[in-house]
This record gives C-alpha cells, structure tokens and sequence, in this order.
C-alpha cells in the first residue's frame, strides 16, 4: 500500500493496491488527531491492481495544512494503514 512520493511535495500522491478478488474497498486520509480528511474511495472494485489519488485537500477541496497524515485501506477481509508527510 505505498503512496508516491512520500513525502508528498507535488500537486498529488498516488497510492497503489491490490486486491485478490472482486470486493468493495475504501481508502481514507485522516490527521494526526484519527479525524478523516477525504474519503478517496468507497466503491466495489474487480480483482487486481489498483490506483487513488489524493491532491492534498479535504472533503470540501481546501488544501491541508503540511504535516503527518495517515490513509487506511479497508475491505471485508483487511484494514492497512500507511503514513505520508505532506510538506507543501
């Protein structure tokens, strides 16, 4: 589940994964303090590799401040949590 770049300087960090089988997956960002930044993806997905984007900027589009953020991919079967740095 890594993120390029990371640290993330540039418009975009993209984080790539797979999935064995056909399932519903979720990818979030959330601070420091656990509180969700942006749900990236929240939809059924088909077996194989995978890709998000994420462009710095919360729910309502407002870029973040820098800092420690963290993005979590869920399914019926994992939960994995990386961590990326910001740095504008």
């Amino acid at each position: 589940l890594p993120m390029s770049p990371n640290p993330m300087t540039s418009a975009r960090g993209v984080i790539r994964f797979e999935l064995t089988k056909k399932n519903h997956a979720s990818v979030s960002v959330y601070n420091i303090s656990g509180r969700l930044v942006r749900t990236l993806l929240s939809a059924e997905r088909d077996a194989g590799l995978h890709e998000v984007t994420w462009d710095g900027t919360d729910t309502s589009g407002r870029k973040v401040a820098s800092g420690l953020y963290f993005y979590r991919l869920r399914t019926p079967e994992q939960t994995m949590t990386q961590k990326v740095v910001l740095s504008r």
